[in-house]
């Protein structure tokens, strides 16, 4: 069993086509089980009901023991698995007159149920164009409450993946703009490495609604694939090399697909250490560096990985995460998301 994200995210299409590759090529059924909240996403990993779990920056709160995760019962030593690339940011409708981050003063903007790691990339965007929370108008809704709510009005921007079925009918409905994070003034990203440290600026071209020769820059970072660092060293083994083996029966499945690739996963910035059978994995194929098992080794002390709980919901970001990025805020990694079908 694996958890995610709701049917017709983009997420949960790129993890149904790897689950349903899998599935039959191995003949080892895997199930997807959807919530539209982070602690939703996860908690199955937590209690046994899933194997693996594709959420989002959760996983990191999770394992630094942090925000609703402040708990023995949350704070879990996970491992990452595999790490695809995504882009993701925050769009608006075009006739919303808004055109950059700082056009979003006194819009509606949205505050995510139960999901502290989109919020806080929601806060960093905000910061990007020289506003805060105060300055918007916070609207609470669920993550796939979103595209509704901006076609009805009830939100002025949203935050999602460039791709996906729901933000591609969107923009066939409404023609939409892709805010822009670019640029060479460190100082707008001073904050991003605080409230989101597995964030880099990255740009991307054939996002929904671009037209040809459109780039832009938002937030790259991957939702990858994890589990816990208990789970048998075989078993990741066998799972990896079935993804990278079967790779090419899956990557044109969705516009996404492709960023599961091997040599496009993400090895940096790194939050969350790596599961042992995935590192034995990368050594033979010749990705594994020093610095990355330095960077590893820092990420996890004591009790198999797992730290006692930091902060309380509420409380001030932790400065001095175990596993500190090596990624450049402010200079935007270049890449192309797939071209649509």
């Amino acid at each position: 069993m694996w958890s995610t994200y709701n049917v017709g995210t983009g997420t949960y299409n790129d993890l149904a086509a790897v689950a349903n590759t899998l599935t039959g090529k191995t003949g080892r059924q895997i199930r997807l089980m959807t919530s539209d909240t982070g602690i939703g996403r996860l908690a199955p990993l937590i209690n046994g009901t899933a194997q693996y779990s594709r959420a989002g920056d959760e996983y990191y709160y999770a394992f630094e023991g942090n925000d609703e995760f402040a708990s023995e019962q949350w704070a879990q030593p996970l491992r990452q698995v595999w790490t695809p690339p995504g882009n993701y940011g925050v769009l608006v409708r075009k006739d919303s007159g808004i055109e950059t981050v700082a056009d979003l003063k006194g819009k509606k903007y949205p505050r995510l149920v139960a999901s502290t790691s989109m919020n806080r990339k929601l806060e960093g965007i905000l910061n990007y164009g020289g506003l805060t929370g105060s300055d918007v108008e916070m609207v609470d809704i669920s993550y796939g409450g979103q595209i509704e709510a901006v076609k009805t009005g009830q939100l002025d921007a949203m935050y999602q993946n460039v791709v996906g079925a729901n933000v591609e009918e969107l923009a066939s409905q409404y023609p939409i703009r892709w805010l822009d994070l670019g640029g060479n003034d460190q100082s707008r990203y001073e904050t991003w490495e605080e409230l989101a440290p597995m964030v880099i600026p990255g740009r991307f071209t054939d996002g929904a609604g671009m037209a040809d020769g459109e780039s832009a820059v938002n937030m790259q970072y991957s939702i990858p694939l994890t589990t816990l660092a208990e789970r048998p060293h075989d078993e990741v083994t066998r799972l990896v090399t079935a993804m990278d083996k079967y790779f090419e029966d899956y990557k044109n499945a969705t516009p996404d697909a492709k960023n599961f690739a091997f040599d496009q996963i993400l090895l940096d910035p790194m939050v969350v250490p790596f599961h042992e059978a995935m590192v034995d994995f990368l050594k033979e194929k010749g990705r594994w560096t020093k610095d990355l098992q330095t960077r590893n080794d820092a990420c996890w002390t004591g009790n198999n990985g797992w730290r006692r709980p930091g902060r309380t919901s509420g409380s001030s970001i932790r400065t001095t995460p175990r596993c500190p990025p090596s990624g450049s805020i402010g200079s935007a990694r270049t890449t192309q998301a797939p071209h649509h079908r």
